[in-house]
């Protein structure tokens, strides 16, 4: 009896896992407010080319990601919030980069553009249009340049 509910159990285990990782096609309609209030302030005139939900495990959230239809990509938290948005080597809009980290790129690397950023509760991670990347604190304060 013991190795019938030890492997029940582990079989319940292994198809909750196994769902974990997964991704969903989705539409812009299932994405959080937070989310379609993004995407119409900072890519309004683009198109949506595909929405896919990544089903996370139970110790971590579910992810958006969003592909615009001239390749960019925008990753979503499940609130809303956006995690990481790629420009595919095109600038990202001016409004979407904090004003620090802006400020800091236009001084100390004239005539490039952030063309990637991802951002977690500490840190910002920039690439700019030259290659390099950059790293921040959530204050937008420079800490240090990333070797690839």
């Amino acid at each position: 009896m013991r190795h019938i509910s030890f492997f029940g159990f582990l079989i319940l285990v292994l198809n909750a896992t196994g769902a974990a990782g997964q991704d969903k096609h989705s539409s812009v309609a299932k994405l959080p407010q937070k989310a379609k209030d993004f995407l119409n302030a900072h890519y309004a005139r683009i198109d949506v080319a595909s929405v896919s939900e990544d089903v996370q495990s139970w110790f971590e959230s579910n992810v958006y990601r969003v592909i615009l239809k001239d390749g960019k990509r925008i990753a979503f938290d499940e609130s809303g919030n956006w995690k990481e948005v790629d420009g595919k080597r095109a600038a990202l809009p001016l409004n979407l980069i904090p004003a620090n980290v802006r400020a800091y790129v236009a001084r100390s690397f004239p005539r490039t553009e952030v063309v990637r950023m991802k951002r977690n509760k500490h840190r910002y991670h920039v690439a700019i249009s030259s290659g390099l990347q950059l790293e921040f604190n959530n204050k937008g304060e420079f800490i240090k340049i990333k070797q690839q």
